[in-house]
């Protein structure tokens, strides 16, 4: 992304963010001085830091923007519901760490006794996360959209800009709907 930066002579000069708190040179020759990544931010109207949208989604839960508008997602009238929906976005894999059948192969090949009792061991990989993405949905839908497979959901949850930037990060997500963090309430 480019930012600006004005020179004395009224220029303004293309800059990246690896410019950030340095130098740049103006056609007029003059040397200016690049602001800092997090006031060049500011100054393009965006916030000082760059967060991922994860973080956005849960700023907006916390000061209760979410869920986003006041119209049914599916049917554009206004309504007061809220459907519970969940995006699985990464999640925890475990690695068998034993040698499984390889190991007895290998065994068998070279002579070597196999104890038949093997300690299994695994080895966990990746994190859980999962972000919840409530929307506004008449109740007369909800038991439409809770069979409803993962291309409708991720057209429904697209509504919402903000769900649309999150699926966009994470393509392969799952889309789980009718889930609620425990705690979580509305109205």
């Amino acid at each position: 992304m480019s930012y600006y930066v004005t020179c004395a002579c009224g220029r303004e000069i293309s800059v990246s963010a690896a410019s950030a708190g340095g130098e740049v040179f103006c056609q007029c020759g003059a040397a200016v001085v690049v602001p800092r990544l997090s006031d060049l931010r500011r100054s393009s109207g965006k916030g000082a830091y760059e967060t991922s949208t994860v973080d956005v989604i849960a700023a907006m839960l916390s000061a209760q923007q979410l869920p986003w508008g006041s119209t049914c997602a599916h049917s554009e009238f206004p309504t007061e519901d809220v459907f519970d929906i969940s995006v699985q976005c990464e999640s925890c894999y475990d690695q068998d760490r034993s040698g499984g059948w390889v190991s007895v192969l290998a065994a068998v090949l070279l002579g070597l006794s196999v104890p038949l009792t093997r300690r299994h061991e695994s080895e966990t990989h990746g994190r859980e996360l999962v972000v919840y993405t409530p929307i506004r949905l008449r109740k007369e839908f909800h038991v439409r959209f809770c069979k409803a497979g993962q291309r409708r959901l991720r057209r429904l949850l697209r509504t919402v800009p903000v769900y649309g930037r999150l699926l966009d990060e994470y393509p392969h997500a799952r889309v789980l709907p009718g889930c609620r963090p425990e705690g979580q309430r509305w109205g």
